[in-house]
């Protein structure tokens, strides 16, 4: 059985090796979705970046979307990754199956800070780089760009609109 997980990450900087505040994700085919908020003091052990125009960035943005920078329920980044790598097996993500992708939205995004994550954390990443797809690609070659709900720069809520992105574009059949 095919799974197709959308994924989006908040961040600190645009580096490769970003600080990551937040992840989200959602399962296409069970709906179930997952949210880790990341503490940022703890991912800065780790060696990862902060940019002072990214944090700039975030104070412009609205009061909802800050509440990731602010919120007491963070995690240690450690904690996130092992929880996420639960939530994949849960919901039958297979590592190296290429029925299972997983979509996030940009090349240079979040499967990239991901896989920083997992490097850094000396952990198994738990997909292999032919089941990393891109969803701004696929917006832009279908053109598909569903209206956006929740709130915007919500790891959650993003990656619920990309995976809106990935159903309207019909690259395959989904059983939801």
């Amino acid at each position: 059985m095919k799974r197709t997980i959308a994924i989006d990450l908040e961040t600190l900087s645009l580096a490769p090796n970003a600080v990551v505040i937040a992840i989200g994700a959602v399962c296409i085919e069970t709906g179930e979705t997952f949210y880790a908020n990341i503490d940022p003091e703890d991912s800065q052990k780790f060696g990862l970046h902060i940019d002072a125009g990214t944090v700039m960035w975030w104070m412009q943005q609205s009061d909802e979307a800050r509440k990731v920078l602010t919120t007491e329920t963070s995690v240690w980044l450690i904690s996130a990754l092992l929880d996420f790598q639960i939530w994949l097996k849960t919901n039958k993500f297979e590592y190296a199956n290429r029925e299972h992708t997983i979509w996030g939205y940009g090349v240079k995004a979040d499967i990239v800070w991901m896989n920083s994550l997992y490097k850094v954390a000396q952990l198994q990443q738990p997909w292999t780089y032919q089941q990393e797809m891109c969803g701004r690609t696929l917006k832009q070659i279908t053109g598909v760009n569903p209206d956006k709900s929740g709130v915007h720069h919500n790891a959650l809520d993003d990656a619920k609109w990309l995976a809106d992105v990935i159903v309207q574009s019909k690259v395959t059949d989904y059983d939801h």
